[in-house]
C-alpha cells in the first residue's frame, strides 16, 4: 500500500502538534500530499424563542479554523506545501474527519492519542478511536509527548 495523500487531523492540543510533525515527516519522506483538518463542534440550533442566535454563544467557524492554524504554525514548522481544511459537520468531530478523509481522497489518516485510559476514556469517549472504527483508509494514532 503506498500512501501519496496524508490528511492530519488538528485540534490545538499538544497530541494533535505532535500528530502534525510525524505527518508532516512521514509526508515529506513518501512525497505524499498532506493537508491538515481542524472538525468543529456542531453549531447548535437556537430557536428565536430564546432569544439568542448561535452566533452570539457559539464562535464563527472560520474564525476558530483560523486561530487552530495558527497555534499550529505557532508551534509546528508546517510546510508550504500543506493545505488546511477547516470542516463543521452536523456530527461528532470524528465523523467529520472521516468524511473529510473521504472527500480529499486521504490513503492515511494521521491523529493524536490524548492518552486517556480506563473512565476518563469511557465518560469522554474517544474521537482518534472514533476515527479508526470510521475512517475509509488507514489511521495512524501518534502517542502525545510522555507528560503531555
Amino acid at each position: 500500500m503506498s500512501f501519496s495523500r496524508i490528511l492530519i487531523a488538528v485540534d490545538g492540543s499538544e497530541s494533535s502538534f505532535e500528530a502534525a510533525r510525524t505527518g508532516f515527516a512521514l509526508a515529506a519522506t513518501l512525497g505524499a500530499k498532506m493537508a491538515t483538518i481542524y472538525a468543529v463542534e456542531p453549531r447548535i440550533a437556537y430557536t428565536a424563542a430564546m432569544g439568542v442566535m448561535p452566533g452570539d454563544l457559539l464562535p464563527d467557524p472560520a474564525v476558530e479554523g483560523k486561530d487552530a492554524e495558527q497555534a499550529l504554525r505557532a508551534a509546528v514548522s508546517v510546510p508550504d506545501a500543506a493545505e488546511m481544511l477547516v470542516r463543521s459537520g452536523v456530527g461528532p468531530v470524528a465523523a467529520t474527519i472521516a468524511e473529510a478523509a473521504s472527500e480529499w481522497h486521504a490513503d492515511l489518516v494521521v491523529i493524536g492519542s490524548h492518552g486517556r485510559s480506563g473512565i476518563g476514556r469511557v465518560l469522554l469517549g474517544s474521537v482518534a478511536e472514533a476515527v479508526v472504527r470510521g475512517a475509509p483508509c488507514p489511521v495512524l494514532v501518534v502517542r502525545g509527548k510522555k507528560g503531555g
